[in-house]
């Protein structure tokens, strides 16, 4: 870049063109990353508002560098301008279009607009978590060695209501009618396990007072239930753990192996787990899709090819173990799920799987699988 030559003196880094031109180190950043970058596409995102720019042409000017240079700058931003309301409309526009051929770009600006549409879902559906998370376990049966079976926890942690009228809903797939009329409108689920659901509130780690469960019938058949809980400050939102034994059997594994889940709440963090067998499963296999379907959200339940979106997230293999490790932000984690493992009697080594995704877009659904060994 013609101006970072004309300045006469090295340039290493961010803070010698900050140091150099007298500029905030914001700006100096974009530029600095502008004037490095080995493929300018991937710094479009980081190209300068027009109101920084003529505070880099008036800082080039206090530091007496030719007009002519201060010109090109102002001319190439002109055309760049120009370039983004003629090939893309805006700003926000262009950087989708190149993040289509530049991974590196979409990349760096895909957690960004999460975030942004993370806030704004959580006003318009009054309701945001801190964390979502779905941890599944495959086991043999200890007292049918014979048998192959599962668990689920589903767990909602740092939940938040911003207007009264915004209730948590567990669908009928998680909670069973049975179940759900238990409790009638102002009492909580049983502890015991459901026979036909194999679900039920995990009382220690739940907040306390529990909320209260609504359920209603639905036209198409099933109950869903309203989680109902008081609005509260951030610093007062509420945990949810639920724990919900899958009643089907199997005498044989059923590669792959997996879990998944619909994100049906906005939250900053969904975290999938899954533990399998030590020994079942190549580690090296663990792989996760982003599934999403504009025209039938829940037609993402059918992992379709042309459903899956470019969001790039990875699985990181925990090692074996007899339980999950820690999860940085929920300190009693852990110690949930192994409550429930030691209610089932499961002591053997695991291979445990994890993904965390920030800010997933609602309605998408997050698909972690791991093959079997060769």
């Amino acid at each position: 870049m013609g101006l970072i030559t004309a300045l006469n003196e090295p340039v290493g880094k961010a803070v010698d063109v900050e140091r150099a031109l007298g500029i905030d180190k914001s700006l100096a950043w974009q530029i600095y990353r502008i004037s490095t970058a080995t493929n300018p596409l991937v710094e479009v995102s980081n190209v300068p508002a027009r109101s920084s720019i003529r505070r880099l042409i008036r800082a080039a000017e206090r530091k007496g560098i030719s007009v002519v240079v201060t010109d090109r700058v102002m001319q190439a931003f002109d055309e760049f301008e120009q370039f983004t309301l003629m090939h893309a409309g805006d700003r926000d526009s262009l950087v989708s279009m190149v993040g289509g051929v530049v991974p590196a770009i979409s990349e760096a600006m895909e957690e960004k607009i999460r975030a942004t549409l993370y806030r704004h879902n959580s006003h318009v559906w009054g309701i945001r978590a801190t964390h979502l998370i779905r941890t599944g376990i495959t086991f043999v049966d200890p007292t049918r060695p014979d048998m192959i079976r599962a668990i689920g926890i589903v767990a909602y942690v740092g939940l938040q209501r911003l207007r009264r009228t915004a209730p948590l809903t567990i669908a009928s797939s998680i909670l069973s009618e049975q179940v759900a009329k238990q409790a009638g409108a102002t009492e909580s689920i049983s502890g015991a396990y459901d026979g036909a659901s194999g679900m039920r509130l995990m009382r220690e780690f739940c907040s306390s007072p529990l909320p209260t469960l609504t359920p209603r019938d639905q036209v198409q058949g099933g109950v869903k239930t309203d989680v109902n809980f008081p609005m509260v400050a951030k610093a007062d939102a509420i945990s949810l753990y639920l724990s919900r034994l899958v009643p089907e059997h199997s005498a044989q594994p059923q590669p792959p192996h997996g879990i998944n889940s619909i994100v049906h709440t906005p939250t900053e963090h969904m975290v999938c787990e899954l533990l399998v067998p030590h020994g079942w499963v190549d580690s090296g296999k663990a792989r996760v899709k982003i599934y999403g379907h504009r025209q039938s959200p829940d037609s993402v339940r059918e992992c379709r090819p042309e459903d899956v979106l470019p969001q790039q997230e990875s699985v990181v293999y925990m090692g074996a173990s007899t339980c999950v490790p820690e999860l940085p932000g929920v300190p009693r984690h852990a110690e949930a799920v192994r409550s429930a493992m030691d209610e089932l009697g499961l002591h053997a080594m695991f291979d445990v799987f994890r993904c965390i995704v920030k800010y997933p877009v609602l309605h998408t659904l997050v698909d972690l699988r791991v093959d079997e060994v060769d």
